[in-house]
């Protein structure tokens, strides 16, 4: 229940187009061939409406003993996010600090080398060329490497906790690619491939593929119910339907932010559409009412999407 409401986003990652999770290993490759090779922690994932945190749930087993999965990854991403700004021994530092609040002191310090181990690895991992084009081929190697880097930093028990749901989607999506390459094979043969390899995804990962298109899926299919006169409560009745009544509830909260907001923007358009079209004010001093109002009317944070969104109202 960790995901960003809609927050997952395409980034170019040697060569391929990864599902990145925040403070994911993957390394930019701008202008690469892409394909789709996923990279979403399934230990994290759940209602794509859910309530984003910052870091990763640590846990431990009886005895005290430290449990080396995604959430521990998730937490290192996490002390990592402003390593370019900090000093490594500062990093360092925290990260002691927060693991031992977390932690019993055992399994602090179990945490505490993995860091030390993962960030080397991370510096390590900018040396994984990307591939030269998009060919299952080239991908799997890449993606060989990547795998066989991170097990000279952590032992084998180590990287599949730490990257093992990672790991089984790339070998899922390398061999889709396959599949779809085949040209020995007839449309309705890859079709029935794919359906095979799809079914054979551990139910949590299934679930992940889908997530990041629900969103689009649940707007387009809104959109026409209320192009078809459908109310707030129609909505609310198939949403909870389709998604359950809490998540009716934030999608129903989130229409009506929306709405207040095409409000304002409404408003804002039609003074600041007076303020140009008065033949008595100078250019200068149409600017400054402009400015005026808009200081009026939005919080800086508003403004810097005020841009945008007038920009696409007029697209429209």
């Amino acid at each position: 229940m960790r995901r960003p409401l809609i927050g997952i986003a395409l980034v170019a990652v040697m060569g391929i187009v990864v599902w990145q999770w925040p403070g994911s290993d993957a390394v930019a490759s701008a202008g690469a061939p892409r394909a789709a090779i996923a990279s979403q922690p399934v230990a994290n994932h759940g209602n794509w409406l859910a309530t984003p945190t910052a870091d990763g749930k640590l846990t431990m087993v009886a005895g005290g003993q430290l449990v080396i999965d995604a959430e521990l990854r998730r937490l290192f991403d996490f002390l990592l996010t402003d390593s370019a700004e900090k000093p490594i021994r500062q990093i360092k530092d925290n990260a002691r600090k927060v693991l031992a609040e977390r932690l019993a002191p055992g399994a602090a310090n179990v945490a505490y080398t993995l860091f030390e181990r993962y960030i080397a690895y991370r510096d390590a991992l900018g040396n994984v060329k990307p591939a030269a084009d998009a060919t299952p081929a080239r991908l799997a190697d890449v993606v060989g490497r990547r795998n066989a880097l991170r097990r000279q930093f952590f032992s084998e028990e180590e990287a599949n906790g730490l990257f093992g749901e990672e790991e089984r989607y790339d070998r899922f999506t390398l061999d889709r690619m396959a599949i779809e390459a085949d040209v020995s094979k007839s449309a309705a043969d890859k079709r029935a491939a794919l359906e095979a390899l799809e079914n054979a995804l551990p139910p949590a990962l299934r679930q992940a593929r889908r997530e990041p298109v629900t969103h689009l899926v649940e707007a387009d299919k809104a959109a026409e119910l209320r192009a078809k006169g459908a109310s707030d409560e129609d909505l609310f009745r198939w949403r909870s339907q389709e998604f359950g009544a809490a998540a009716a509830s934030r999608l129903g909260e989130l229409d009506r932010e929306q709405a207040a907001w095409e409000a304002r923007l409404d408003r804002f358009a039609a003074e600041r559409n007076r303020i140009q079209a008065d033949a008595s004010l100078s250019a200068e001093r149409k600017q400054q009412a402009i400015l005026a109002l808009q200081n009026s009317q939005f919080t800086t944070q508003e403004q810097l999407r005020l841009d945008a969104a007038l920009a696409l109202r007029a697209r429209q």
